[in-house]
């Protein structure tokens, strides 16, 4: 279950900061149509291994990283999604934490940027963020 919070957390921070500045994100398992020739967000949450650290059981570690990928049409360089890397990191800064109540989750790594990936018409530029959640 807290993996699917954490999912929650961090797509509701990334859907009040994209809806501001107008960027479409598509979000897993909901149908998403690109308009052609436009930038966009793809956003996925690669849960590790929940981990116990006591020998009781009681503890639960939950660690992964929450990824947006940046969609730009093909050769408009790299400008555009510097620029928005710049901002993702502003809004996930490291050891920041995003919570609802009984349940906090902290950013662990800053938004660190993955090599470009080419296709046909469109680039993507992966942009990683680790994180960590403990529950007693």
């Amino acid at each position: 279950m807290s993996h699917e919070i954490i999912q929650q957390l961090f797509e509701a921070r990334l859907d009040i900061w994209a809806k501001a500045k107008g960027i479409p994100v598509a979000y897993p398992n909901v149908t998403f149509e690109p308009t052609p020739g436009a930038i966009y967000l793809r956003c996925f949450t690669l849960p590790a291994g929940t981990t116990s650290s006591d020998l009781g059981g009681y503890h639960r570690g939950f660690t992964g990283v929450f990824q947006i990928s940046i969609v730009v049409p093909g050769g408009q360089g790299t400008g555009v999604a510097a620029d928005i890397i710049a901002e993702l990191g502003q809004q996930f800064p490291l050891y920041s934490e995003l919570s609802r109540p009984g349940f906090s989750v902290q950013v662990v790594s800053p938004p660190a940027p993955g090599p470009w990936i080419s296709g046909d018409i469109a680039d993507t530029k992966p942009v990683s963020i680790g994180y960590r959640a403990d529950i007693f």
